[in-house]
């Protein structure tokens, strides 16, 4: 489940991430991307993989409505809410039973739309409260709720991994994050733009310090990053030469790895806007070789 994770391995709420089923290739999603009260919730593959001269090569998708939020109410169980609809994962019987499928449903606070996220082997199970021990299961790229399997052709577990970079700004006291950058732009095929506001008031004496830092088992590729300020680009004044503009010369950020990128902002009366710019993508880790020799071809 890409589910954000804070210091204490707490699922954060209210931030929406796609949830991904054993691992980065698959995601839960609408069927056929249609939002709508009654649509069956299934899987995508993310990416595709397809032939090519060159033989297998990633052709990555983007699943539109494919990201979820989660939050928990006050008897400990959790809503997993679809971002762009508002509607409710849930279970399509009153009562769960073995076989049940997956539907989204308007919010109505029922006990087959409460779930329990208990952890798991490298991840995260996901079970209804009326469901009798029942788990979120896939098997054959369908999703139900079944009773718990280690069977090699069943997935139960949901990844805890989570896009990267972290974006943190230095105050006083350390650095604080404040947002992921990049997210869920997956693979070379999505290496395009991306953007996060700044919150103004990390701004001290027109002076901005930002750190990208990569946090978890993947490779992160930036072509460019600079910011905006009223509408102004402002490059930092210290970075590598590999960030500085869009030529597909790519600065690479493996695990624990990160770059502190340092803004001289201009003397105005008000700063009324502050976004942080990326043009980039990154590869899970499990990928990350294949990537690599296609990354080398492509540039």
């Amino acid at each position: 489940m890409h589910f954000c994770l804070n210091a204490n391995a707490q699922i954060v709420e209210n931030q929406a991430y796609e949830i991904g089923i054993c691992g980065w290739e698959t995601i839960l999603c609408p069927f056929n991307g249609k939002a709508k009260i009654g649509a069956e919730v299934t899987t995508c593959r993310y990416p595709e993989v397809e032939q090519s001269g060159r033989g297998l090569r990633f052709a990555p998708r983007v699943y539109f409505n494919a990201d979820w939020k989660v939050f928990k109410n006050s008897l400990g169980y959790y809503y997993i809410v679809h971002d762009s609809s508002g509607l409710y994962l849930e279970v399509n019987a009153a009562t769960p039973v073995k076989g049940s499928k997956l539907i989204l449903g308007k919010p109505t606070g029922t006990g087959n739309q409460q779930w329990k996220i208990l952890p798991a082997p490298s991840g995260y199970y996901i079970l209804s409260k009326l469901g009798n021990d029942l788990y979120l299961t896939m098997r054959g790229g369908q999703l139900s709720m079944q009773e718990y399997s280690n069977a090699s052709d069943v997935c139960q577990v949901f990844a805890e991994n989570l896009a990267c970079p972290y974006v943190s700004v230095l105050e006083e006291s350390g650095y604080t994050d404040i947002s992921e950058i990049l997210r869920n732009y997956r693979y070379k095929g999505m290496d395009k733009y991306d953007s996060i506001d700044i919150p103004n008031n990390f701004i001290k004496n027109n002076h901005l310090n930002i750190r990208i830092q990569e946090r978890k088992p993947e490779i992160t590729y930036i072509d460019e990053m600079y910011i905006v300020v009223n509408g102004t680009r402002i490059n930092p004044r210290i970075c590598s030469d590999k960030i500085r503009m869009n030529d597909n010369d790519y600065l690479t950020l493996e695990k624990d790895d990160s770059i502190v990128l340092d803004f001289e902002l201009p003397a105005v009366s008000e700063i009324k806007s502050v976004k942080l710019y990326a043009k980039g993508y990154y590869v899970p880790f499990n990928n990350v070789v294949t990537n690599i020799d296609e990354h080398k071809k492509d540039k």
